[in-house]
């Protein structure tokens, strides 16, 4: 079992990469400070994983966002993104219950001078806040995994698309304008047109999929979503339900009290309606049609198709769903069961069960899949063209396949095998026989000399392994070790001859850099030898020293006793 790694190289910024003053005392910079730290990039906001793999993309990130124009704009993985989203989360079941519910049942003038509108005003600046912000938070492109945090862009695509005038909407302060007229149509209207917030359940469940993911409780996430759009549903038509009613009595005949339509329900309307809804989309019961109006007639068969289609569609969604995640996860379960057995059979300590199990997660993303099986049933150049774009990453990161022809390319992807090391994992040791060279596509290694001195760490893009190569030596010079989960890509000796020794412009930079190296490596190694020499040569001569003192003290004594 390996040491843990303690990193000697010192980071010549900080992670946060703001300017910072140790000796100041103003409490508004330092103030200033942590808010723009916090909207920054978060390594643990939950879809992190998704957009940065490896410590350096997420400090690349962090540094770019704030040395740029656009500092001051909200990352969209940051944590004030993420506390909107929970602080919204919170909010827009109040809309979804709320807005349908007092625009179908509640008599506005009479609610709100119950004192009603504290509530519905502290949820409105709310959602009058979102929409100011919104203009602040950057925007995530899931299929590129891009974020961009252009101001211009966010607040023209923001601006242009259909969420605005839904939060626009949803955050009218009908209260203020209770007092200005007694017209129930116009208020009505007003609180009628509050209700297009509910097209928000998109985004209420993306952010709730966030929250369950942080609280480890993704796998129930399907059965809570589905209980949650149901429940929302069944409230929507309910108030659609009794909505037509009053619509009625209100445009069509408009000098009705609102008694006539309490008429024929109990005392709750509310549960009276949800009642008849619910038994109007699951066709369980139908209204007598000689008491019941035509738009009541033809919301019912609305109501009756919409909870076919609903239940169709939800069912279809939810099996399918459960089937395709459900083969997934069990197989990725029996794998880590099988994991489990093996690791008990050899009674392996604790320290390698674990790093197992890393290297099952990293390497699985808890998803069981067939890598092989999908590889093997590809043509040849199939093969070499998922292999190109598998490792499109790693070209525009490492330099020297900047000059690289097409053809030498595509020759030299086609022989990467990819390999995956954990934390503290020695990938290449000092005196081991030089056979390959590594291209580091996501991680950190440090290196180190034979002795341990440690030379740098190389990063996202790097490579090691090619100056035994470069330099014709048979046997490696330093030490290779894993700081973090590292994502290799490796090269053998033979490839690598064939390959960049036909290029010699690219073979000299390889040895350029190989022997800038070796330089200072051999420079820390001639230091640590000649510190090693001194303190071996002072300690002899100390000894030496001590001996012979301790030798006359003797010899004198034994005279004085004679």
């Amino acid at each position: 079992m390996s040491m843990p790694h303690i990193c000697s190289v010192q980071h010549e910024t900080s992670q946060t990469f703001l300017p910072y003053n140790e000796n100041t005392k103003n409490v508004y910079k330092k103030f200033l400070r942590y808010l723009l730290d916090w909207s920054l990039v978060w390594k643990r906001h939950p879809q992190f994983s998704h957009f940065y793999k490896s410590t350096t993309a997420y400090l690349v990130e962090r540094k770019l966002h704030a040395s740029s124009r656009y500092f001051y704009i909200i990352h969209p993985m940051s944590r004030l993104s993420f506390g909107m989203e929970l602080v919204l989360m919170m909010s827009y079941p109040f809309a979804f219950i709320y807005y349908p519910l007092a625009s179908s049942f509640f008599k506005l003038k009479h609610l709100y001078r119950k004192g009603y509108s504290r509530t519905e005003t502290t949820f409105q600046c709310i959602f009058m806040l979102e929409i100011i912000l919104r203009f602040f938070i950057g925007r995530k492109h899931s299929r590129l995994k891009k974020v961009i945090i252009n101001q211009r862009v966010i607040i023209k695509k923001y601006i242009l698309s259909f969420y605005f005038i839904i939060d626009i909407c949803g955050a009218l302060p009908i209260t203020y304008a209770l007092p200005l007229t007694e017209d129930k149509i116009i208020l009505i209207c007003l609180a009628s047109m509050r209700t297009l917030k509910i097209l928000r359940i998109g985004s209420f469940l993306s952010y709730l999929h966030d929250l369950l993911k942080v609280l480890h409780l993704s796998a129930y996430q399907g059965v809570i979503k589905f209980v949650t759009i149901i429940g929302f549903t069944i409230h929507w038509f309910t108030c659609i339900h009794y909505g037509v009613k009053r619509v009625r009595y209100i445009f069509i005949e408009p000098n009705t009290g609102y008694s006539v339509i309490y008429r024929n329900v109990t005392n709750s309307p509310y549960l009276d309606t949800a009642y008849k809804t619910m038994g109007t989309i699951l066709a369980a019961r139908r209204d007598s049609p000689y008491r019941t109006a035509i738009e009541h007639k033809i919301l019912n068969c609305l109501f009756l198709l919409c909870g076919r289609v609903i239940i169709l569609f939800l069912g279809v969604v939810l099996i399918n769903q459960i089937l395709q995640t459900a083969e997934m996860d069990i197989k990725y379960r029996d794998v880590l069961g099988q994991l489990n057995e093996f690791m008990k059979r050899k009674k392996l300590p604790l320290a390698t069960r674990n790093r197992l199990i890393a290297f099952y997660e990293y390497k699985f993303q808890g998803k069981y899949v067939k890598e092989k099986k999908i590889e093997n049933l590809l043509s040849d150049r199939l093969k070499k063209e998922v292999n190109f774009h598998s490792s499109n990453q790693l070209i525009k990161q490492v330099q020297i396949f900047e000059d690289v022809p097409t053809k030498i390319l595509g020759e030299v992807l086609s022989h990467l095998k990819s390999e995956v090391f954990l934390p503290n994992d020695i990938i290449i040791s000092a005196g081991s026989p030089a056979e390959c060279m590594y291209f580091i596509a996501s991680g950190t290694v440090a290196v180190t000399t034979a002795s341990g001195r440690e030379v740098c760490h190389l990063e996202d893009g790097g490579y090691f392994g090619e100056a035994a190569l470069v330099l014709n030596y048979k046997k490696s010079m330093c030490n290779i070790t894993a700081l973090e989960i590292c994502e290799t890509y490796r090269l053998d000796s033979k490839t690598f001859r064939n390959c960049f020794k036909s290029n010699p412009g690219i073979f000299q930079k390889l040895k350029a850099e190989a022997e800038k190296r070796e330089l200072e490596t051999q420079k820390l190694e001639e230091e640590f030898q000649e510190k090693l020499f001194l303190k071996t040569y002072l300690g002899d001569r100390r000894r030496e020293t001590y001996d012979s003192i301790q030798s006359g003290t003797q010899r004198d004594s034994q005279q004085k006793f004679m």
